[in-house]
């Protein structure tokens, strides 16, 4: 059912409209595209990520998504977008405007893993995405520089972990500004980049 554009939130809460399957808006200016900050990710039984959904036109009368999971006995998510591994598997987390234009992001929920399980000084466990954040945990052989870098590609942090030295750390809205980054680890052997979201 099709109803005047500001008149949407009242038609969705009236009694005997609100009942209708799809209550969709007519005129103002409407979503054209929504996009996530990521369309694969993975997260651990037990933890959160954040995806972002980034909305255009920046001026469309009605910005707001609605959060969906495709199999919550996997991964949920809350209506801001969170993430949390329920159980290992796959699930795909859609984000929808108003007038039906989506996009959806891939979720592969794997193992938790103790702190002794996690062979830290593996690459691919030396960059982990969080929950409005980041932790960086090295195990350094060689010396390794890493790098935080802002979406103009300028680098906003920076640091070495001299060989034979062991680092962990997190950063978050404390410590970065909000926005999205991407931090990369370097040494002689290796290049590490992943993309994330501060918030």
């Amino acid at each position: 059912m099709y109803v005047p554009f500001g008149s949407l939130d009242l038609y969705k809460k009236a009694v005997g409209w609100k009942d209708f399957f799809t209550i969709k808006p007519i005129g103002g200016l409407l979503v054209e595209s929504v996009t996530l900050d990521c369309d694969k990710a993975d997260v651990k039984v037990g933890e959160s990520i954040q995806l972002i959904a980034i909305v255009l036109p920046e001026d469309a009368d009605d910005k707001s998504v609605v959060w969906t999971s495709s199999n919550e006995a996997v991964a949920t998510v809350n209506a801001n977008g969170i993430v949390t591994g329920v159980a290992e598997g796959n699930a795909t987390v859609t984000a929808t405007a108003s007038n039906g234009v989506s996009a959806s992001c891939e979720i592969t929920v794997i193992p938790a893993m103790g702190i002794a399980d996690q062979e830290l000084g593996q690459p691919d466990n030396w960059i982990t995405p969080k929950a409005g954040g980041v932790s960086i945990t090295i195990d350094a052989t060689s010396d390794t520089r890493v790098d935080i870098a802002n979406m103009a590609g300028m680098v906003v942090e920076s640091f070495v972990v001299p060989a034979g030295t062991f680092v962990s750390t997190h950063y978050d809205a404390e410590r970065l500004a909000p926005g999205f980054y991407v931090v990369s680890a370097t040494s002689a052997e290796i290049r590490i980049t992943k993309r994330i979201v501060i918030r």
